[in-house]
């Protein structure tokens, strides 16, 4: 990531958990990005915090952080776009998905290859020379959208993925920066 050091959500220690995670997963789904306001953001927010069984008294710190995030200018493929840009209509929550591998297995060699294609895969270990992957992936894609304003030459755009993260990677951004989380 290249961009402008992002905010961080301000919670307490005892909203690191699995539950504060689908909690935040939920209140994405709910909002529409693009004509949600600040108020809007608060209500969603409380109801989220409340069908998890969460505190009221991080309504404030989510809704604020919410709101931040859907203003972050995206990096990589997303040229600069926000997810405040992106209508309902333009958007899929929760995609699932199941790949098929193929016949033979994919090798260490291929995998690593690939992965040095990212530049921000450059701090990952390479896979064993032993491993080797198989049979199906499966899981979900938090958000897929087209992207808010880049066109392609045969008219359908450009389309983008995004992974919510809220687990707790420290109070350190830098760190991330620099490959050197735990």
């Amino acid at each position: 990531y290249e961009g402008p050091t992002p905010p961080l959500l301000r919670l307490p220690q005892q909203a690191r958990n699995a539950r504060f995670g689908l909690c935040l997963h939920s209140l994405f789904e709910q909002l529409d990005f693009a004509t949600c306001d600040p108020q809007e953001v608060r209500e969603q927010a409380r109801e989220a915090l409340t069908v998890w069984g969460l505190p009221w008294a991080w309504t404030e710190d989510l809704a604020e952080g919410v709101w931040a995030a859907l203003h972050t200018p995206l990096s990589g493929g997303g040229e600069g776009a926000t997810l405040r840009q992106v209508t309902r209509a333009a958007r899929r929550d929760e995609v699932s998905f199941e790949l098929a591998l193929g016949e033979r297995p994919l090798r260490a060699q291929l995998l690593n290859e690939l992965i040095r294609l990212d530049p921000a895969c450059v701090h990952l270990a390479p896979f064993p020379d032993d491993f080797s992957l198989s049979g199906y992936l499966k899981g979900s894609i938090d958000l897929l959208f087209r992207h808010p304003t880049h066109q392609t030459a045969d008219g359908l755009g450009r389309y983008l993925i995004v992974d919510y993260k809220s687990n707790w990677l420290g109070e350190r951004v830098e760190r991330l920066r620099e490959g050197q989380s735990e």
